[in-house]
Protein backbone atom coordinates (compact mmCIF):
# COMPACT_ATOMS: atom_id res chain seq x y z
CA UNK A 1 0.00 0.00 0.00
CA UNK A 2 2.93 2.29 -0.55
CA UNK A 3 4.73 1.65 2.75
CA UNK A 4 8.25 0.22 2.90
CA UNK A 5 8.66 -3.50 3.59
CA UNK A 6 9.14 -4.27 7.28
CA UNK A 7 10.17 -7.59 8.85
CA UNK A 8 9.22 -8.34 12.45
CA UNK A 9 9.57 -11.41 14.69
CA UNK A 10 7.88 -12.64 17.87
CA UNK A 11 4.27 -13.22 18.92
CA UNK A 12 1.21 -11.12 19.68
CA UNK A 13 -1.41 -9.15 17.78
CA UNK A 14 -0.53 -7.30 14.60
CA UNK A 15 -1.93 -3.95 13.52
CA UNK A 16 -1.01 -1.61 10.68
CA UNK A 17 -2.02 1.73 9.21
CA UNK A 18 -1.90 3.11 5.69
CA UNK A 19 -2.07 6.58 4.26
CA UNK A 20 -5.17 7.59 2.31
CA UNK A 21 -5.29 6.19 -1.20
CA UNK A 22 -4.67 9.10 -3.62
CA UNK A 23 -5.54 6.98 -6.67
CA UNK A 24 -9.04 6.65 -8.20
CA UNK A 25 -8.43 2.87 -8.17
CA UNK A 26 -8.23 0.39 -5.28
CA UNK A 27 -4.72 -0.74 -4.33
CA UNK A 28 -3.42 -3.83 -2.58
CA UNK A 29 -0.65 -4.91 -0.24
CA UNK A 30 0.50 -8.18 1.30
CA UNK A 31 1.20 -9.19 4.92
CA UNK A 32 3.31 -12.32 5.39
CA UNK A 33 3.08 -14.19 8.72
CA UNK A 34 5.29 -17.25 8.70
CA UNK A 35 4.36 -19.12 5.57
CA UNK A 36 0.92 -17.47 5.30
CA UNK A 37 0.11 -14.60 2.97
CA UNK A 38 -2.70 -12.09 3.59
CA UNK A 39 -3.78 -9.65 0.89
CA UNK A 40 -5.12 -6.28 2.03
CA UNK A 41 -7.24 -4.19 -0.35
CA UNK A 42 -7.54 -0.45 0.26
CA UNK A 43 -10.52 1.24 -1.32
CA UNK A 44 -10.77 4.61 -2.99
CA UNK A 45 -10.72 7.60 -0.63
CA UNK A 46 -14.24 8.79 0.10
CA UNK A 47 -15.85 5.53 -1.10
CA UNK A 48 -17.74 3.95 1.79
CA UNK A 49 -20.79 2.45 0.07
CA UNK A 50 -20.73 -1.32 -0.14
CA UNK A 51 -21.97 -2.45 -3.59
CA UNK A 52 -25.52 -3.73 -3.31
CA UNK A 53 -27.87 -5.45 -5.77
CA UNK A 54 -30.31 -8.36 -5.88
CA UNK A 55 -30.91 -11.25 -8.26
CA UNK A 56 -33.96 -9.38 -9.61
CA UNK A 57 -31.64 -6.55 -10.62
CA UNK A 58 -29.64 -8.75 -13.01
CA UNK A 59 -31.47 -8.51 -16.36
CA UNK A 60 -30.92 -8.33 -20.09
CA UNK A 61 -30.40 -4.72 -21.29
CA UNK A 62 -33.25 -4.68 -23.80
CA UNK A 63 -36.35 -6.36 -22.37
CA UNK A 64 -35.21 -6.65 -18.71
CA UNK A 65 -35.79 -10.38 -18.49
CA UNK A 66 -33.93 -12.41 -15.87
CA UNK A 67 -31.67 -15.36 -16.69
CA UNK A 68 -28.21 -15.40 -18.26
CA UNK A 69 -26.00 -17.42 -20.58
CA UNK A 70 -22.29 -17.37 -21.40
CA UNK A 71 -21.48 -14.59 -23.85
CA UNK A 72 -24.54 -12.48 -23.05
CA UNK A 73 -24.59 -8.84 -22.05
CA UNK A 74 -26.45 -8.27 -18.79
CA UNK A 75 -27.29 -5.11 -16.88
CA UNK A 76 -27.01 -4.99 -13.11
CA UNK A 77 -29.04 -2.37 -11.25
CA UNK A 78 -28.19 -1.48 -7.66
CA UNK A 79 -26.28 1.03 -5.56
CA UNK A 80 -22.61 1.66 -4.88
CA UNK A 81 -21.74 -0.42 -7.94
CA UNK A 82 -18.91 1.86 -9.13
CA UNK A 83 -16.94 4.80 -7.80
CA UNK A 84 -17.51 6.87 -10.95
CA UNK A 85 -19.23 6.67 -14.35
CA UNK A 86 -17.16 5.21 -17.21
CA UNK A 87 -17.64 3.62 -20.64
CA UNK A 88 -15.37 1.22 -22.48
CA UNK A 89 -13.10 2.29 -25.31
CA UNK A 90 -11.96 -1.01 -26.84
CA UNK A 91 -9.60 -1.48 -29.77
CA UNK A 92 -9.83 -4.35 -32.29
CA UNK A 93 -8.06 -7.53 -31.17
CA UNK A 94 -7.32 -6.00 -27.75
CA UNK A 95 -8.48 -7.47 -24.44
CA UNK A 96 -11.65 -5.98 -23.02
CA UNK A 97 -11.49 -4.12 -19.74
CA UNK A 98 -12.64 -6.01 -16.66
CA UNK A 99 -12.15 -2.95 -14.41
CA UNK A 100 -14.25 0.08 -15.29
CA UNK A 101 -15.22 3.00 -13.08
CA UNK A 102 -13.32 1.36 -10.22
CA UNK A 103 -15.58 -1.71 -10.46
CA UNK A 104 -15.22 -5.37 -11.36
CA UNK A 105 -18.04 -7.92 -11.78
CA UNK A 106 -17.48 -11.62 -11.09
CA UNK A 107 -19.53 -14.57 -12.34
CA UNK A 108 -18.62 -17.65 -10.28
CA UNK A 109 -15.38 -15.86 -9.44
CA UNK A 110 -14.56 -15.05 -13.08
CA UNK A 111 -14.07 -11.34 -13.95
CA UNK A 112 -16.24 -10.13 -16.81
CA UNK A 113 -15.73 -7.56 -19.56
CA UNK A 114 -17.56 -4.30 -18.83
CA UNK A 115 -19.04 -1.83 -21.31
CA UNK A 116 -20.50 0.68 -18.84
CA UNK A 117 -20.23 1.36 -15.12
CA UNK A 118 -21.88 3.86 -12.80
CA UNK A 119 -22.89 3.83 -9.13
CA UNK A 120 -26.40 2.63 -10.02
CA UNK A 121 -25.83 0.45 -13.09
CA UNK A 122 -23.23 -1.84 -14.68
CA UNK A 123 -23.30 -3.61 -18.05
CA UNK A 124 -21.25 -6.82 -18.03
CA UNK A 125 -20.50 -9.64 -20.49
CA UNK A 126 -20.98 -13.10 -18.97
CA UNK A 127 -17.64 -14.95 -19.34
CA UNK A 128 -17.42 -17.90 -21.72
CA UNK A 129 -16.44 -20.30 -18.91
CA UNK A 130 -19.74 -19.83 -17.05
CA UNK A 131 -21.65 -23.12 -17.05
CA UNK A 132 -25.40 -23.77 -17.09
CA UNK A 133 -26.97 -23.83 -13.64
CA UNK A 134 -26.90 -21.55 -10.60
CA UNK A 135 -24.25 -18.81 -10.95
CA UNK A 136 -22.94 -16.57 -8.16
CA UNK A 137 -22.50 -12.90 -9.07
CA UNK A 138 -20.55 -10.36 -7.02
CA UNK A 139 -19.46 -6.76 -7.61
CA UNK A 140 -16.26 -5.25 -6.22
CA UNK A 141 -16.13 -1.46 -6.13
CA UNK A 142 -13.64 0.75 -4.36
CA UNK A 143 -12.16 -2.29 -2.65
CA UNK A 144 -15.55 -3.28 -1.18
CA UNK A 145 -17.37 -6.45 -2.22
CA UNK A 146 -21.12 -6.97 -2.50
CA UNK A 147 -23.14 -9.76 -0.97
CA UNK A 148 -23.39 -12.50 -3.65
CA UNK A 149 -26.56 -12.78 -5.74
CA UNK A 150 -27.59 -15.84 -7.72
CA UNK A 151 -28.67 -16.07 -11.35
CA UNK A 152 -29.76 -19.07 -13.37
CA UNK A 153 -27.69 -19.73 -16.49
CA UNK A 154 -28.88 -21.71 -19.48
CA UNK A 155 -27.25 -22.94 -22.68
CA UNK A 156 -28.98 -19.98 -24.39
CA UNK A 157 -31.06 -16.99 -23.34
CA UNK A 158 -32.28 -15.42 -26.59
CA UNK A 159 -33.28 -11.76 -26.49
CA UNK A 160 -34.20 -9.79 -29.63
CA UNK A 161 -33.38 -6.09 -29.83
CA UNK A 162 -36.47 -4.32 -28.51
CA UNK A 163 -37.59 -1.24 -26.61
CA UNK A 164 -39.84 -1.40 -23.56
CA UNK A 165 -43.01 0.69 -23.85
CA UNK A 166 -43.07 3.19 -20.99
CA UNK A 167 -45.65 2.56 -18.25
CA UNK A 168 -46.98 -0.59 -19.95
CA UNK A 169 -48.55 -3.07 -17.53
CA UNK A 170 -47.88 -5.88 -18.08
CA UNK A 171 -44.58 -4.81 -19.69
CA UNK A 172 -44.65 -4.74 -23.50
CA UNK A 173 -41.49 -4.57 -25.63
CA UNK A 174 -41.52 -3.65 -29.32
CA UNK A 175 -38.89 -5.28 -31.52
CA UNK A 176 -36.77 -3.14 -33.82
CA UNK A 177 -35.52 -4.81 -37.02
CA UNK A 178 -33.13 -3.49 -39.66
CA UNK A 179 -33.61 -3.13 -43.42
CA UNK A 180 -30.50 -4.94 -44.79
CA UNK A 181 -30.40 -2.72 -47.90
CA UNK A 182 -30.96 0.77 -46.52
CA UNK A 183 -29.98 0.25 -42.88
CA UNK A 184 -33.29 1.79 -41.77
CA UNK A 185 -34.64 0.78 -38.39
CA UNK A 186 -38.04 -0.89 -38.67
CA UNK A 187 -40.52 -1.13 -35.82
CA UNK A 188 -42.59 1.10 -33.56
CA UNK A 189 -41.55 4.75 -33.73
CA UNK A 190 -43.65 5.60 -30.68
CA UNK A 191 -41.24 3.66 -28.44
CA UNK A 192 -37.97 3.84 -30.43
CA UNK A 193 -37.12 7.32 -31.73
CA UNK A 194 -34.60 5.88 -34.19
CA UNK A 195 -37.24 3.88 -36.10
CA UNK A 196 -38.06 5.14 -39.61
CA UNK A 197 -41.14 3.03 -40.33
CA UNK A 198 -42.89 -0.23 -39.59
CA UNK A 199 -41.88 -3.52 -41.14
CA UNK A 200 -43.88 -4.41 -44.25
CA UNK A 201 -45.31 -7.90 -44.82
CA UNK A 202 -43.05 -9.92 -47.08
CA UNK A 203 -39.95 -7.71 -46.95
CA UNK A 204 -36.53 -8.93 -45.88
CA UNK A 205 -35.26 -7.90 -42.45
CA UNK A 206 -32.28 -8.45 -40.14
CA UNK A 207 -32.73 -9.11 -36.42
CA UNK A 208 -30.12 -8.38 -33.77
CA UNK A 209 -30.08 -10.52 -30.67
CA UNK A 210 -28.28 -11.49 -27.48
CA UNK A 211 -27.87 -14.83 -25.79
CA UNK A 212 -27.77 -17.28 -28.72
CA UNK A 213 -25.06 -19.26 -26.96
CA UNK A 214 -22.12 -21.22 -28.30
CA UNK A 215 -20.54 -20.61 -31.69
CA UNK A 216 -18.99 -23.20 -34.01
CA UNK A 217 -15.56 -21.92 -33.00
CA UNK A 218 -14.82 -21.17 -29.34
CA UNK A 219 -17.00 -18.34 -28.03
CA UNK A 220 -15.03 -15.11 -27.48
CA UNK A 221 -15.89 -12.90 -24.49
CA UNK A 222 -12.58 -11.21 -23.67
CA UNK A 223 -11.62 -9.21 -26.78
CA UNK A 224 -13.01 -7.10 -29.61
CA UNK A 225 -13.08 -8.82 -33.02
CA UNK A 226 -14.11 -8.00 -36.59
CA UNK A 227 -15.33 -11.40 -37.82
CA UNK A 228 -18.65 -13.27 -37.83
CA UNK A 229 -18.87 -16.63 -36.06
CA UNK A 230 -21.81 -18.96 -36.88
CA UNK A 231 -23.77 -20.26 -33.89
CA UNK A 232 -23.59 -23.94 -33.00
CA UNK A 233 -27.38 -24.44 -32.97
CA UNK A 234 -29.58 -22.55 -35.44
CA UNK A 235 -32.46 -20.74 -33.71
CA UNK A 236 -36.03 -20.72 -34.96
CA UNK A 237 -37.87 -17.44 -35.48
CA UNK A 238 -41.60 -16.73 -35.29
CA UNK A 239 -42.63 -13.72 -37.38
CA UNK A 240 -46.32 -13.21 -36.67
CA UNK A 241 -48.00 -16.50 -37.66
CA UNK A 242 -45.04 -17.60 -39.76
CA UNK A 243 -42.27 -19.87 -38.43
CA UNK A 244 -38.98 -19.31 -40.24
CA UNK A 245 -35.71 -21.24 -40.07
CA UNK A 246 -32.87 -18.76 -40.66
CA UNK A 247 -30.12 -19.53 -43.16
CA UNK A 248 -27.54 -17.96 -40.85
CA UNK A 249 -27.16 -16.71 -37.29
CA UNK A 250 -23.85 -15.59 -35.89
CA UNK A 251 -21.85 -13.58 -33.38
CA UNK A 252 -20.62 -10.32 -34.93
CA UNK A 253 -19.14 -8.52 -31.91
CA UNK A 254 -18.76 -9.37 -28.22
CA UNK A 255 -22.20 -10.44 -27.01
CA UNK A 256 -24.07 -9.30 -30.16
CA UNK A 257 -25.58 -11.75 -32.68
CA UNK A 258 -27.37 -11.17 -35.98
CA UNK A 259 -30.04 -13.24 -37.75
CA UNK A 260 -30.01 -11.76 -41.26
CA UNK A 261 -32.14 -11.96 -44.38
CA UNK A 262 -35.43 -13.09 -42.83
CA UNK A 263 -38.35 -12.98 -45.27
CA UNK A 264 -41.56 -14.68 -46.28
CA UNK A 265 -43.75 -13.65 -43.36
CA UNK A 266 -47.36 -12.50 -43.81
CA UNK A 267 -47.71 -10.01 -40.96
CA UNK A 268 -45.96 -6.86 -39.77
CA UNK A 269 -46.13 -8.20 -36.19
CA UNK A 270 -42.71 -9.55 -35.18
CA UNK A 271 -42.53 -11.81 -32.13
Amino acid sequence: LGSPVQTLSGGGPISFTAQANPSPYPRTGTIMIGDQSFTVVQGVAGSTAVPSFSAAGVVDPWTYSTGITAGEWVTIFGSGLATRTAQWNPKPQSLLATDLGGSTVFFDGLPSALVYASPGQISALVPVAVQAGAVTITVRSGGLVSTPAMAQAGATHPVVFATLKAASNPPISYITAVDPVTGELLGASEVDAGVTRGARPGETIDLYTLGLGATQTPLITDQLFLSAFPVSAMPSVQLGPTAITPVFAGLISPGLYVIPQLSGYKSNRIS
